[in-house]
């Protein structure tokens, strides 16, 4: 991880994942606020864990129209493949009853 990105949040990821990678999208750093952690899988490294739903508004808050913002995230993040440090992204179960 690289960039300005400093802080206590990015001290706690650099040493949980310091080789993961990020999503920086098509505005800037957008998709930091939709970091909701790191994610382990035995014998393989640590990787940053993102909110679907999260990257999404993320976009829309930059005045994107939701269903490109939809769009994008599909395309752009959940079709790509960076390597074994690729994020993850991870969709929550709501339980509305």
């Amino acid at each position: 991880m690289t960039g300005e990105r400093t802080g206590e949040k990015w001290n706690w990821l650099r040493e949980l994942a310091p080789d993961a990678l990020l999503f920086d999208g098509p505005v800037g750093y957008a998709f930091d606020k939709a970091i909701i952690g790191v994610a382990t899988r035995i014998g393989m490294q640590p990787v940053v864990a993102y909110d679907d739903e999260l990257l999404i508004k993320a976009l829309v808050d930059e005045d994107w129209e939701w269903t490109d913002a939809v769009e994008w995230v599909e395309i752009n993040t959940k079709g790509s493949y960076l390597g074994e440090g690729t994020p993850i992204i991870i969709h929550k179960w709501e339980d509305n009853e």
